[in-house]
């Protein structure tokens, strides 16, 4: 059985982990979207975005209706690399990424929007316009290891990227390692 752990309820989807760098070459990359309340949301309009921290331009997009007509109440979506997606547990929903698909430079950032408005977003590695949430991650919580910039608890989200976060081992399309 799979065990659950209680979050403060959630008004909507959040970036709840993501796994930009690894060691060696970027082959491991996923970003997991959870939706934390107590209701299916319809995923028609919502997209995942990569924003490139020089410029603040979109590089890279994913419409998540692709992935289904909705995420489930305390679901998981994960857009990923291969081996992430290939390892995921049974019932959760993805969409494949390219390897070395998360820029990782400094900052960059990704956000979800629907229908042109902000729902969620985190700049790593400095702060960015239209991206971060608060206060950005202190700049020594670097990725570039193992492990991955996580929600604790799963779908917290107090608006303030630094209170959010904390690097925690990866667990694509489970509940985060928060202990």
């Amino acid at each position: 059985s799979l065990m659950t752990r209680s979050a403060p309820a959630g008004a909507d989807l959040v970036i709840n982990e993501i796994d930009y760098d690894q060691p060696g070459g970027d082959a491991a990359e996923y970003v997991e979207i959870f939706n934390p309340t107590g209701a299916a949301i319809p995923l028609a309009g919502v997209v995942f975005e990569g924003i490139n921290g020089s410029n603040g331009e979109v590089y890279g997009s994913y419409d998540l209706s692709d992935a289904g007509a909705e995420l489930a109440a305390g679901g998981f979506l994960v857009i990923g690399n291969a081996p992430v997606i290939a390892a995921l547990p049974a019932g959760v929903i993805s969409m494949p990424m390219p390897n070395n698909g998360l820029q990782n430079g400094a900052p960059d950032g990704v956000r979800l929007m629907r229908n042109g408005e902000f729902v969620d977003g985190l700049a790593y590695e400095g702060a960015m316009d239209g991206v971060t949430e608060g206060t950005a991650l202190p700049d020594d919580v670097f990725d570039g290891g193992d492990g991955a910039l996580a929600r604790c608890p799963d779908g917290a989200d107090s608006g303030d990227n630094a209170a959010d976060f904390s690097l925690r081992d990866s667990t694509p399309g489970a509940l985060n390692a928060c202990n």
